[in-house]
């Protein structure tokens, strides 16, 4: 029974990934190198999801590219520029959903319904509904992170709160769909979502993570079956994953992670090659490994 549950499971993870492989510009011809990194969303202006390209210039939110979700206008593909909204502080896309928080702390939703992620249950049929205005999900925020069918939210009081899909447990909980923004964390400084899996930093600069380690991305010595939902993959409880932890992100494939520490150094893990977290400047082979446990 629990080979069958997995097996649906991973079913669904790989039909809604066919939005999101560009949510960091990855691109067909990636070596999926693990010194390919993303930029983290506060420094990003310019994220590639779904067909389409978003861009923030002078706090404007830009987009243009393929449309099928509604977020641009009626057409179904902008070759210009199309403004989204203004007064915008940071933004993040996957899988056809776009947030932005505004300068005011305002965290605003829309594209896909599916996940919960614009705070809208849904089920399997009715997955692919869309959303083409901006929809208020929380305010009083600083900072934000979107998963796939998640999101993370830091509030001014660096409290951390979740809303959408935690089936690998990125809420700390199992759960289908978490509609109310939940707090998970009394207090960070930092958060990242990657993927299925939820990562932010605490006050005292150690690197947390839980949800989904199918790449050995949480970095707790373990390497995981290379295919993300599968229950042995989940982890539960919040792993303390490194100390004096400044940065969080990822590389473009998102199966690496890495962070920087408060002495200069980064580390990486994750790739189903580095199990534990592993300082870049003491090993001269960064290259994924396709290998997997037994």
């Amino acid at each position: 029974m629990k080979k069958i549950i997995s097996a649906v499971l991973l079913l669904i993870f790989v039909l809604s990934l066919v939005g999101c492989d560009n949510q960091s510009g990855l691109t067909d011809d990636t070596n999926n190198s693990a010194e390919s990194t993303s930029s983290a969303v506060t420094e990003a202006t310019v994220i590639e999801d779904a067909g389409k390209i978003y861009k923030l210039e002078n706090n404007v939110l830009y987009g243009k590219g393929e449309n099928y979700d509604g977020i641009l206008g009626e057409k179904e593909h902008y070759d210009e520029w199309v403004k989204i909204a203004e007064n915008v502080k940071m933004f993040d896309a996957c899988t056809a959903v776009l947030l932005y928080l505004t300068m005011d702390g305002k965290v605003y939703g829309m594209g896909r319904k599916e996940g919960g992620v614009l705070q809208i249950r849904t089920d399997y049929e009715d997955r692919d509904g869309e959303v083409s205005e901006p929809v208020l999900l929380f305010d009083d925020c600083k900072s934000i992170s979107l998963g796939c069918r998640f999101a993370l939210a830091l509030k001014n009081d660096n409290s951390v709160w979740f809303w959408g899909e935690s089936l690998n447990c990125q809420s700390t909980e199992i759960v289908d769909q978490i509609i109310t923004p939940t707090k998970i964390v009394e207090e960070a400084k930092m958060i990242k979502a990657i993927m299925c899996t939820s990562a932010w930093i605490d006050p005292d600069g150690t690197l947390y993570m839980c949800g989904d380690n199918s790449s050995g991305q949480i970095g707790n010595g373990k390497k995981g079956t290379g295919f993300p939902q599968l229950l042995e993959d989940i982890v539960e409880v919040p792993y303390p994953v490194l100390d004096r932890c400044v940065n969080v992100y990822c590389s473009d494939d998102m199966r690496f992670v890495y962070a920087d520490t408060d002495d200069g150094s980064t580390y990486v893990w994750g790739g189903n090659k580095y199990t534990t977290p592993t300082n870049i400047k003491n090993t001269d082979e960064y290259k994924s490994s396709t290998d997997v446990s037994e």
